[in-house]
Formats: structure tokens, sequence, C-alpha cells
């Protein structure tokens, strides 16, 4: 972890354990602006893994990561970026109705737990937790997700 900065050796604890616990490929993304970039992963040591790579950038409103970002704006920054925002059908389970899309991500703030079931990559279905959730409900995280 030499070369980070203290917030991401931070979070890199937590990406480790989700990797550790389930197997899988753990990523921290954050938002800039209409934008979604990779900041740091942990691959999975097991079966197929996902390309990606750190510095990535990805559309706003694609895959479960993001939906936990944005599941912890108000309701207004949502509307503000779905608002200009476009939402792409990359797969035939994409999202693009914009209040059904809305909708997800209330669910999300909701349920503390997102999910991507093949809207992006075909094949693919993954999961995203809110970090800043993870660090207030991490009992309740490892009871729930991580055993």
């Amino acid at each position: 972890m030499a070369g980070k900065p203290p917030a991401l050796i931070q979070t890199a604890h937590h990406l480790e354990t989700i990797n550790e616990k389930t197997k899988l490929s753990a990523f921290l993304g954050l938002r800039s602006d209409r934008r979604a970039i990779l900041f740091d992963k942990v691959d999975s040591a097991y079966g197929i893994k996902v390309s990606s790579e750190i510095g990535m950038q990805m559309p706003i409103l694609a895959g479960a990561g993001i939906k936990t970002v944005l599941s912890q704006l108000s309701d207004e920054g949502i509307d503000e970026i779905l608002a200009r925002t476009e939402l792409k059908r990359y797969r035939p389970y994409s999202i693009i109705d914009k209040a059904v899309y809305k909708e997800e991500i209330l669910e999300v703030r909701k349920q503390g737990i997102a999910y991507d079931r093949e809207e992006c990559i075909e094949g693919m279905v993954a999961f995203g937790i809110p970090m800043l959730q993870a660090r207030v409900c991490r009992k309740d995280l490892t009871k729930n997700i991580l055993m």
C-alpha cells in the first residue's frame, strides 16, 4: 500500500475484507460530476475477473457501485444528475426509465446495498455497498453480507 494516500489506505482494508470473505473482486469508485472513477480495487484470486484499471472512468449511471454513491445524495442531487444525464441501454436489463432508476436508488438508500443484474455487462452480477455506511454499520455488514 506504499504510495497510496491515507484515505485510500483506510478504505483498502474494507476492500480486502470484502474480497477475502466473498472471494469476489472489490472496487472503490467515486463520483466526479457525471462520471464514476475507479480509485482502488482488489482483484479476485478465484474464477472470472473483471478487467478494470485504477483511474478508469465510467458513465455515472452504470453499475452497482455508482448506485451506492448516488444513494448518498439528497433527492434533489439525484434529480439534478438524472436531469443532466441520459440513461443508456447497455444490455437488455439496463434501466433506461429515469423514474424507475430513481426508485432503484431510493431502495439502495433504504436497504444499504445496490445490485447490477446484468445491466452493464452480460453475465455479470454485482453488488455495491456505500463506504460511509460500511463504516457506520460494520457489524451489520459483517453479519449480513460478509458471512
